[in-house]
């Protein structure tokens, strides 16, 4: 929960940086060209930071551990020594030759664009050394209890970015990327005290004899994670070819599409891996408790962004330089994005399920045909529907491997883990909760009423699972209330 806390916080003002840009910049190409120089680094972040590196590292810390704290502080050496040597290589060759690198992700960008590009690329590429030591550290917090600092440390990156475009204006996004990494050195900055707390003081090492398990883990997680960010790399290089503001187009709704996904697929997901892999005897029990959480947070949320997907972009961005027509391209991409918000963190929890267990090449298999499918999918729906149907295309891989997912840990542990009666209850309160979006919501154009309909469905929602006696709800409500 604590996790959760946290990360809406960083959600929220994530949220206010993208209102900030979308009123000082609309969806312009000069705000493509800066997205693009964010997303190389981020990508890398979700590879080899958060994705693979805490997926390998909590699973090996976690038996080291079990028989020496001070051998499990020097694998973190290890880990972090090698990281920072690696990735500083790699970002390093970034700056040498962003052109090269940045037309991997942009083939439809024009030469100006892409200049430009490599310019604002050349100040955010170090990012991805920052990031990673903070993803080994967090994870370290993590396995010691200690959630909400490291899920709340990537707001100051978006409180880095806001600062930035109020000082810039309207007139350029050169100094975003500025703003951008001094948010990430104060992100690195907010995890270290809690680690010294908890006793670690970082060592140079270059071995550890449990390093080379990690290795292996990392590199067939990494494969997986390297897997899945090819659909992000289509998704922004399709998008290049529609013209200049569909890039910023399909970010704005992919920001609504993540917030979700982070807040509480992603916040579900990092907690229950230290859980599996310390409680293999019950993984089932333990998946089963998570998969409960998943439901009740993730259903409505899906529900009401179908229903409210273009008056919820007209209440957070259609202000400045953010028009109607920009309202609607939006809202369309988001509707395609919100059928696959259950499915993916359904993905994301039972890919946690196989690394816990040190199988990470089931998540790794998966991951490539969800990306073969996405690609296919990309390129045929984004000539039908334009850039919603990059959307859309998505969302269908997304189910298409939670689905396989499903089956194949449905066979591991050999019976059912979905709480049928749960499901059930939730689905009944997400029902009472959707009415009044769908009588009200399309004749709804103020913003106060906006926010006060979306506030009453939530209330209907929570009273809906307080009648029910929805046990997930009854734990959350007391845990908030001790």
């Amino acid at each position: 929960m604590l996790f959760a806390l946290g990360t809406l916080v960083s959600r929220i003002t994530g949220m206010v940086r993208d209102v900030t840009l979308a009123h000082f910049y609309g969806t312009s190409g000069q705000l493509d060209a800066y997205f693009l120089a964010i997303l190389v680094p981020f990508y890398m972040r979700r590879i080899f930071a958060e994705g693979a590196m805490v997926s390998a590292f909590v699973p090996v810390y976690s038996r080291v551990y079990s028989h020496s704290r001070e051998s499990a502080n020097r694998l973190t050496d290890t880990v972090i020594t090698y990281d920072v040597m690696v990735s500083t290589v790699v970002a390093i060759l970034f700056v040498a030759f962003p052109e090269y690198v940045l037309k991997l992700f942009a083939t439809g960008f024009k030469h100006d664009t892409l200049l430009f590009a490599s310019d604002l690329f050349r100040i955010t590429a170090f990012y991805m050394v920052i990031v990673s030591v903070w993803a080994i550290l967090s994870a370290y917090v993590n396995y010691h209890h200690r959630f909400f600092f490291p899920a709340l440390s990537p707001a100051l990156v978006n409180v880095g970015v806001i600062l930035a475009a109020w000082m810039s204006g309207e007139s350029t996004v050169k100094y975003l990327p500025v703003g951008f990494m001094v948010g990430g050195l104060m992100q690195l900055g907010l995890v270290v005290p809690i680690v010294v707390s908890l006793g670690y003081r970082f060592r140079l090492s270059l071995h550890h004899e449990s390093f080379g398990a990690f290795l292996r883990l990392f590199f067939t997680a990494s494969l997986g994670y390297m897997v899945t960010q090819v659909n992000s790399i289509v998704d922004t290089n399709v998008a290049t070819w529609l013209g200049a503001g569909a890039v910023s187009t399909l970010q704005y709704a992919l920001r609504l599409f993540q917030l979700p996904m982070g807040l509480f697929g992603v916040a579900v997901a990092t907690t229950a891996l230290p859980a599996f892999s310390r409680n293999q005897d019950i993984i089932q029990e333990k998946l089963k408790d998570s998969l409960n959480l998943l439901v009740f947070l993730t259903l409505p949320i899906t529900l009401g962004y179908l229903f409210m997907a273009r008056e919820l972009i007209f209440l957070i961005y259609q202000h400045g330089a953010f028009s109607t027509s920009m309202t609607l391209r939006v809202s369309s991409c988001l509707w395609m994005y919100s059928i696959g918000i259950p499915f993916y963190s359904l993905y994301l929890l039972l890919s946690r399920y196989f690394h816990a267990r040190q199988i990470g090449s089931v998540p790794t298999m998966v991951s490539t045909v969800v990306v073969g499918c996405n690609v296919i999918l990309d390129i045929i729906l984004a000539r039908v529907m334009g850039v919603r149907g990059i959307a859309l295309a998505t969302s269908l891989s997304g189910i298409l491997g939670a689905v396989i997912l499903w089956i194949l840990v449905r066979r591991s542990l050999r019976t059912a883990f979905i709480d049928r009666r749960e499901t059930f209850k939730v689905s009944m309160a997400t029902t009472a909760a959707m009415v009044p979006l769908g009588v009200l919501g399309d004749v709804i154009h103020s913003r106060y009423f906006i926010v006060m309909i979306i506030a009453f469905s939530v209330l209907i929602y929570l009273t809906m699972c307080k009648w029910l006696k929805l046990r997930v709800f009854l734990k959350l409500r007391d845990f908030m209330g001790k």
